[in-house]
């Protein structure tokens, strides 16, 4: 950079014209070398050296406001001696500050003598120790409004003269408009960015099939591509309303299960709205982790609210609203993603079902025992349904009663139990026809005191029936807390009901035939008998014989 002499160091001049004229060549000459850099390191060196040089100064600083949380808080130090740059997050209070004074100025700013100034604040106002004396600062301006502040520092007191100040203001008009225009190239370019990281997590998430899949992939493409430092994704079960964390990438791993009541990645849940929280650590609802921002966003179908998208920075208002709008979309493409999974796992999990069904029943319909037949479909049907144990009664129209005939893994044998049509759950399934689910057996009203001392956390029940004709009834239970049967789970039973009440009828008509057929063979060989013999005592013996 060209090396002009500064106002102090300006030999005579014929006029004032003159020296004006001269003034602006230099800070055109300072300018022209600032427009060529678009990265802002590189771009805030070149603006506090040519500071130092242009104005006069050991050293120079740079206080920008940071972008998301709109406060003075990127300060970067120049020291002209050494030429080294350094940068740090900082915290200026506008009140008790110099510098704060100068964020909030119309224009320059002098400081005489800092040390002696009772609003100079320690590393905000002098960057380099005690060494400061005096300060020239200027606020940072474009399209009328101040996007920081830069200071020029001396070792002398009272350093800086009118011509210093009038150079100072012209040389910051061109230095804000440099630094902006960096930022604005920055800004463009990492909103291009998100939206290729965007554009590729989606076409991943198409390709993915998997819900828990899913769920990993979009917490760690939040995670590498757009730098978060902590991003977990929960689920909610519908049975407790407990968040589930179904994926989570950063320092500390989360609680397994968030009830009701804690942390603020309920209030989505709550309201349906995104939540930006600034400062969790100043919030009581807020999970110990990461003490810094914390956005929560729904992660929806329609209606209905299939979890949250927790997302965190370890530093207070370090989102804006391009992290909103980000996030925002990326819960939208989870919800149509986890949905996706959600529905191929089902038809994936019915068709199963459905084959282990058939298999089921052709191997039950082999069976032409009755009994044999009745333990195969308690067996098969716990086996079938995850289950711990089930029955299976069978109706007796004379007295109107459900007598269990077949019991396995209950805990105890209830077989010859007989239960009245109203009478707990099996005698609710006879009268109603319909089959149900009993979520929680041990609070259950209606159930027999007859099975007061079974221990089963949740059960089904379906009827029998044959063309509308009652057969029986069977049941299944879990003794797993763990374990919750659905509208899936009673409809699969449901299906093994109905062709279990046709086997069962199946195999009392096989049954009867049999027996008829041996009646009908007895009598033939009596009636032979008879045509052989007429001794009156041969023919009660063989008769006797043949009904034994």
């Amino acid at each position: 950079m060209k090396k002009v002499d500064r106002p102090d160091e300006q030999p005579g001049r014929d006029s004032a014209h003159l020296e004006r004229i001269a003034e602006l060549e230099t800070i055109l000459e300072y300018s022209r070398e600032l427009f060529f850099d678009l990265a802002l390191e590189p771009l805030l060196k070149k603006v506090l050296a040519a500071a130092t040089e242009l104005i006069g100064g050991e050293s120079a600083t740079i206080l920008l406001r940071d972008t998301p949380a709109g406060e003075l808080s990127l300060l970067t130090a120049y020291d002209r001696e050494s030429g080294e740059l350094s940068q740090f997050q900082i915290s200026v209070p506008v009140e008790g500050s110099i510098t704060g004074a100068l964020a909030t100025a119309d224009g320059p700013l002098t400081i005489p003598d800092v040390q002696l100034d009772p609003r100079c604040c320690g590393e905000v106002d002098q960057p380099g120790g005690c060494g400061t004396r005096s300060l020239l600062g200027v606020p940072l301006i474009t399209h009328g409004y101040a996007i920081g502040v830069l200071a020029v520092h001396s070792d002398r007191p009272d350093r800086f003269t009118p011509d210093h100040v009038r150079l100072a203001a012209a040389f910051a008009g061109q230095a804000a408009l440099a630094v902006e225009g960096s930022r604005l190239f920055h800004t463009e370019r990492a909103q291009a960015q998100r939206q290729a990281a965007l554009f590729r997590l989606s076409a991943e998430l198409n390709a993915t099939l998997d819900e828990r899949q899913v769920c990993r992939q979009i917490v760690v493409s939040l995670r590498d591509i757009l730098g978060y430092d902590a991003v977990a994704l929960y689920l909610v079960d519908e049975v407790t309303g407990d968040r589930v964390t179904a994926a989570f990438v950063g320092a500390d791993d989360p609680p397994p299960r968030i009830p009701p009541g804690l942390g603020l990645s309920e209030l989505p849940l709550l309201d349906g709205r995104l939540s930006y929280t600034p400062d969790a650590a100043q919030d009581s609802r807020h999970i110990p982790g990461l003490r810094g921002s914390e956005v929560d966003v729904p992660i929806r179908i329609g209606e209905k609210t299939l979890g949250v998208l927790n997302v965190e920075r370890a530093q207070p208002h370090a989102f804006d609203q391009d992290d909103l709008e980000v996030l925002t979309a990326v819960a939208q493409q989870a919800g149509l993603a986890i949905e996706k999974a959600r529905l191929l796992a089902t038809e994936r999990r019915r068709a199963d079902e459905l084959e282990t069904l058939r298999t089921t029943m052709t191997e039950i319909a082999a069976k032409l025992e009755l009994s044999d037949l009745l333990q195969a479909i308690v067996e098969r049907a716990v086996a079938l349904l995850d289950a711990t144990g089930g029955e299976v009664g069978l109706y007796d129209p004379a007295n109107q009663e459900i007598e269990i005939v077949v019991c396995h893994g209950m805990g105890r044998d209830y077989v010859g139990t007989r239960l009245a049509l109203d009478e707990g759950a099996m005698g609710q399934v006879a009268i109603t026809r319909e089959p149900m689910i009993i979520e929680d057996y041990d609070t259950w009203e209606d159930r027999s005191p007859q099975y007061a001392e079974l221990c089963m956390h949740a059960g089904l029940v379906a009827p029998l029936e044959v063309a509308g004709r009652l057969v029986g009834a069977v049941d299944i239970g879990t003794s797993d807390p763990e374990r919750r049967f659905g509208p899936a789970d009673l409809n699969l039973l449901n299906l093994l009901a109905q062709q279990a009440a046709i086997a069962i009828e199946n195999a009392r008509l096989f049954g009867e035939s049999e027996r008829r057929l041996k009646e009908l063979a007895t009598l033939t060989d009596i009636g032979q008998a008879l045509s052989s013999t007429l001794q009156v005592k041969e023919v009660v013996e063989l008769i006797g014989d043949q009904v034994q």
